[in-house]
């Protein structure tokens, strides 16, 4: 263990409630949406982790878990579909549901290809968003704790 993971270590033990948040990762290559999306989801309990690519978004999940991923379809380079196939590969997020969050209603039904939790239609209603994650990252928690 080196320092900063000791001092990380400790800090926990100070603080027990920043142990106790949902890591919940937002991925969309637009910065607006993801601070509109951040903002929606600004709650104690919840640790807000932002990427803009889904080769970023890739990285976090080699590093860690999340108890709820939500990602843009609409994306450069990586769409939401192709990050979806790749996140579902990799053992830290094999069970992590995933929503996903389209203008585009008509992409809603593919996403089902993907195993995919929920489809969100934009604009986002902000009421949704926050009760979908909630149920979401209550179920993946007790699931991992069971």
């Amino acid at each position: 263990m080196n320092r900063t993971e000791s001092s990380t270590a400790a800090l926990r033990r100070l603080n027990p409630q920043e142990e106790a948040k949902a890591p919940i990762l937002i991925l969309d290559d637009h910065y607006p949406n993801l601070i509109a999306i951040e903002a929606i989801l600004n709650d104690p309990s919840y640790e807000l982790v932002l990427a803009s690519s889904g080769f970023e978004a890739l990285c976090h999940i080699e590093n860690r878990e999340f108890v709820v991923i939500l990602s843009d379809i609409r994306m450069p380079i990586m769409d939401g579909f192709e990050f979806a196939r790749r996140a579902r590969k990799h053992p830290n997020a094999q069970k992590t549901p995933i929503i996903l969050l389209t203008a585009e209603p008509d992409e809603i039904d593919e996403a089902d290809s993907f195993g995919i939790v929920e489809c969100l239609c934009k604009p986002l209603e902000a009421t949704i968003v926050r009760n979908k994650v909630a149920a979401l990252a209550r179920l993946n928690q007790q699931t991992a704790q069971t």
